[in-house]
């Protein structure tokens, strides 16, 4: 089976998004498809997949000209799409959402449920996977929600696997996993067209690489022809040079610090976070790095601890309302569900993030709305000619800086960052990672949630690693390597 886009273009009223793309996708190699926030990558992958419609241009399958006006009629000829946005139904079990669609029948009117489940375990096992196929899938983490978007994929037995971010909700165990069975699926004949902004997953993993830049794809190579510099510089036109903070900071005065913190998931934890630092948290998909930041956030009830804030003790916050008035603020990692609010302009995005600095007598000010809007907008390098449009029409890396934006709009004690630079390009992650640094500078104290433990090491100057809801060591120093992270997250030695 082959796979070509001729001469394929998009357009959004008056915006070109893809403009002449001609790409040749060949069996058994993954292709990955990069370049920055808004470059055309995933517009092109939803045209393949049958999510979006061209405005010109054609795709051919084995020669033959195809037209898909769905994601189902695209399936129907093997291509099957996983996107970075999750299409999983929360209300239903893991095993519901992985046959949904394509369910098992001992007729027509009756699911064999078993057969379903007997499937969902030979598939998670494959993967390593230690999701039961009952537990209800709103109730997970979005890596493991990722990884039920994966099985769903695979038990269609496709053609033509198109991913877009698959790995950035992902931690490392579940990345190698992930690797592992994209090469069993090359080795089967399958293609894969794989969007990524990690760089150095892009050049492990991929056989062929096409840039894309401003709609338009620039040029294609074998990925043994790039280098790591030149992929940058062909993407962003530089390459974003991201040095290593300083070692701890021993002299900041406490700002936040918890006790024998605990909740289903978090078992007794013990932090203190310092003015003026980044502290990271370490750990696998489900080992409590998230659940820890909500706690803190107030987005959920602790079942015991304690909180002092500049060392005097607080109730804990019952709501994420409540832990902004005493000053915390929160980056959710899923900024489609719970980040954004999507049919709002970006700039009215920014400002709700505290519209007491944007209200006289009561009354929103549009002046002081654009006024400080545009000043916290600029602070992140959020285009100015971006500002009035709807959040949810703009790119990922795009949505992500005007929510932190908001946070800077507001102005925190403590800033909760869960995955902050995930889903967006190399530029933009400089330019996130830049303002988290400044928050911290600034007299802040930054307590961050990455799968890029990379990401890690270069921003923090303390690490602690979680295991089953546990810290199980605090990194200072040269002892925050990724090795050392790796090691620890996988659970002290028996």
């Amino acid at each position: 089976m082959t796979l070509s886009l001729t001469n394929v273009s998009k357009r959004y009223g008056g915006t070109r998004a893809l403009s002449d793309v001609n790409l040749n996708v060949l069996p058994g190699r993954v292709h990955a498809l990069v370049g920055e926030n808004g470059a055309g990558k995933s517009t092109c992958l939803g045209i393949i997949g049958g999510r979006t419609q061209p405005s010109s241009g054609a795709i051919y399958i084995d020669g033959e000209k195809v037209t898909f006006s769905s994601p189902r009629q695209a399936a129907q000829r093997g291509i099957v799409s996983i996107y970075q946005e999750l299409t999983v139904i929360p209300a239903l079990t893991a095993v519901e959402n992985v046959y949904l669609g394509q369910e098992i029948r001992r007729n027509a009117a009756q699911e064999d449920r078993s057969k379903m489940v007997s499937g969902y375990k030979e598939l998670a096992s494959r993967l390593e996977l230690a999701i039961p196929p009952n537990a209800e899938v709103g109730g997970l983490s979005i890596g493991d929600r990722q990884m039920i978007e994966i099985m769903r994929a695979l038990v269609q037995q496709p053609s033509v696997i198109l991913l877009d971010e698959p790995t950035a909700a992902l931690g490392p165990r579940e990345r190698q996993t992930l690797y592992g069975v994209i090469e069993d699926l090359k080795s089967r004949g399958v293609m894969i067209v794989f969007v990524s902004h990690n760089i150095d997953e892009v050049l492990a993993i991929s056989d062929d690489i096409s840039v894309f830049r401003d709609g338009q794809l620039c040029e294609t190579r074998a990925a043994d022809a790039w280098t790591r510099e030149a992929l940058m510089i062909s993407m962003v036109g530089r390459v974003p040079v991201i040095a290593r903070e300083s070692s701890d900071i021993t002299d900041g005065s406490p700002l936040l610090r918890v006790s024998a913190l605990q909740d289903a998931k978090i078992r007794g934890i013990e932090l203190e976070l310092r003015a003026g630092e980044i502290v990271g948290i370490a750990g696998l998909v489900g080992s409590g790095r998230s659940s820890l930041l909500r706690l803190l956030a107030g987005a959920t009830p602790p079942i015991a601890g304690t909180l002092h804030l500049n060392d005097e003790p607080v109730s804990w916050p019952r709501s994420v309302r409540q832990a902004r008035r005493r000053g915390i603020a929160f980056l959710t990692e899923d900024r489609k569900q719970s980040g954004i609010f999507p049919e709002a302009s970006a700039l009215e995005n920014i400002v709700l993030g505290d519209l007491r600095t944007v209200t006289k007598r009561g009354v929103v000010s549009r002046r002081l709305v654009s006024d400080r809007g545009r000043a916290a907008a600029q602070s992140v390098k959020f285009s100015d000619n971006r500002l009035l449009d709807t959040i949810n029409t703009l790119s990922g890396g795009n949505q992500q800086k005007a929510l932190l934006a908001r946070i800077v709009h507001f102005g925190p004690k403590v800033f909760l960052a869960d995955e902050p630079t995930r889903g967006v390009d190399v530029g933009a992650k400089a330019e996130i990672t830049a303002t988290l640094r400044r928050i911290a500078r600034e007299g802040s104290a930054v307590l961050l949630v990455s799968s890029e433990f990379e990401e890690l090491v270069e921003n923090c100057h303390r690490v602690f690693v979680l295991w089953d809801g546990r810290i199980v060591d605090e990194l200072t120093g040269d002892a925050i390597t990724v090795d050392t992270m790796v090691s620890k997250a996988f659970g002290p030695e028996r």
